[in-house]
């Protein structure tokens, strides 16, 4: 066992304990780096003239510093399509830039073209190809069309290489600020204003979806003439048969957002949500859904989801009778689920402070009521010897008589429970579970909290907060939740009942869909 000692402080248990506990070096292997292996980074291209509103967007959707992704928003001519954007702050992604096309511009969309048959070569790895293309256009003051031929191009090519395309309209709050003002002109003098408001939003939202019906009719027009060719489809466009063989023939998902980035406009965090949603639903490829859900910080709902799909490849399934977890002391399984989840909820955290120490403490500290505190809780199958256990613990150069433990707290008997080896009985299940449900549900606290404070990095203040806040209104009742998933015989352990148990449990207490 690694002799490196940590200090558990008191604080975290409520109490005046200070021993010192060596944390085990973890050789329990992450599900999500496994996936990562294949795909760490999401692969992004993103197309629009300068001043169409790029750079916020990016910053918005992966909560970055726009100086970070330093690219030509207002610099129209100069994007380098080959250069590949990165921030520190959010390592999951990796940004393309690439200007709009002009009249004109057709040297412009040889060089997109030449990008995009390089990055869809199929010799590739996925971590290497390009997994969306998303098209800004600024959300328009009256009709929009795709009359650029390169536009039309980058549809077609699209299609064929299946590449997810997703167009976004920008800048919404400028349409919605015209539509507030011609509004007010209509009123006549003295007139209730008090639906302004409502009336603008309703206005700029039939504005909305009459532009997006539009390019969504004219997408599917060159991607099902790209399918069947010119001369079938004008013979046999109104054809039953054809509309059937386009269905059973479907290419690329394409979607169709309006966001804005402006705090101030209604609604500012749906159309975002709306955005990364849309995204994940027209991907393509299993491989780019973890990078895709990690990398974007804005809908809680996607980490929730990937943090269940990680978790029962491996390590959440069978916690009852778990093989992965066989020969492993307690506080290692934890430890390497903790470890998993973080790494799926990607915060902005430059000091580590959810891989902290005192964050991990204070994990453990909510399942305290859950962990026996004396031999009388543990059944005849979960005793063990203590002072055996604690001999493995503690460095033999240290006395047990010298470690102050107070009874009325954590316990040798908790201790070494913690430090103990995992075991197929119920008390372990119980543990797993209750950790793995109130590390998601502390985190998704956290999340929530700050999605308003973007560009804020996490601090103690807004950790402790989110803790405080999960267990005065929600830890007992989940936890009586949990024991209530925990059976006495391992016969109700199984990965079926269990894995329902588990991602029910989240989902439900989300209020998610199951």
């Amino acid at each position: 066992m690694n002799k490196t000692k940590h200090l558990i402080q008191t604080s975290s248990f409520s109490c005046d304990v200070s021993i010192m506990v060596p944390f085990p070096p973890n050789h329990l292997l992450s599900t999500v780096e496994t996936t990562f292996a294949l795909c760490p980074q999401f692969r992004i291209l993103v197309v629009g003239n300068g001043g169409v509103g790029k750079s916020s967007l990016i910053a918005s959707i992966f909560n970055v510093n726009k100086e970070d992704i330093d690219i030509s928003d207002h610099r129209p001519g100069i994007a380098d399509i080959n250069r590949e954007y990165t921030s520190d702050d959010n390592p999951h992604f990796i940004l393309h830039d690439s200007q709009g096309f002009e009249p004109g511009s057709a040297d412009h969309w040889k060089t997109v073209q030449d990008f995009i048959l390089q990055k869809c070569k199929s010799s590739l790895p996925v971590k290497d190809r390009l997994h969306a293309i998303w098209m800004c256009i600024e959300a328009p003051h009256g009709g929009l069309r795709l009359t650029q031929t390169a536009d039309e191009a980058l549809i077609r090519l699209s299609g064929h290489f299946n590449i997810p395309v997703i167009f976004v309209l920008t800048k919404c709050d400028l349409l919605f600020n015209e539509c507030y003002s011609k509004a007010a002109r209509r009123l006549e003098p003295g007139a209730d204003t008090s639906d302004l408001r409502t009336k603008a939003l309703k206005d700029t939202a039939s504005i909305l979806d009459a532009t997006i019906k539009e390019l969504r009719e004219q997408s599917d027009r060159i991607l099902k003439i790209l399918f069947w060719g010119p001369q079938l489809w004008k013979e046999h466009r109104q054809s039953d048969h054809i509309a059937n063989r386009w269905i059973w023939r479907k290419p690329s998902q394409k979607g169709y957002v309006a966001v804005s980035t402006e705090k101030k406009f209604p609604d500012s965090l749906k159309t975002l949500t709306d955005l990364t949603i849309t995204t994940r639903q027209c991907l393509r490829t299993t491989e780019t859904l973890l990078p895709w859900a990690v990398a974007q910080r804005v809908d809680p709902k996607q980490k929730v989801l990937a943090s269940i799909e990680e978790g029962f490849k491996k390590y959440w399934k069978d916690l009852g009778k778990s093989t992965a977890f066989q020969g492993h002391v307690l506080v290692d399984c934890l430890w390497c689920i903790h470890l998993d989840i973080i790494k799926v909820w990607n915060f902005r955290d430059p000091k580590k402070l959810l891989s902290a120490n005192e964050f991990r403490l204070r994990m453990l500290e909510l399942i305290r009521p859950l962990i026996p505190q004396c031999e009388a809780d543990l059944s005849v199958n979960e005793r063990f010897p203590v002072l055996e256990i604690l001999g493995s613990i503690f460095d033999s150069i240290i006395p047990l008589a010298s470690m102050a433990i107070e009874a009325a707290s954590l316990t040798i008997v908790a201790i070494s429970f913690l430090y103990s080896r995992y075991q197929a009985v119920p008390r372990f299940a119980l543990c797993l579970e209750a950790y793995i449900v109130d590390l998601t549900l502390v985190l998704h606290e956290l999340f929530v909290s700050t999605l308003n404070e973007r560009q804020q990095p996490l601090n103690d203040e807004l950790i402790l907060a989110a803790l405080e806040r999960y267990k005065d209104t929600r830890s007992e009742h989940v936890h009586e939740l949990v024991c209530l998933n925990i059976h006495s015989t391992l016969d109700a352990l199984h990965t079926d009942k269990n894995k329902g148990n588990v991602g029910d449990l989240i989902r439900s207490q989300l209020g998610m869909d199951s």
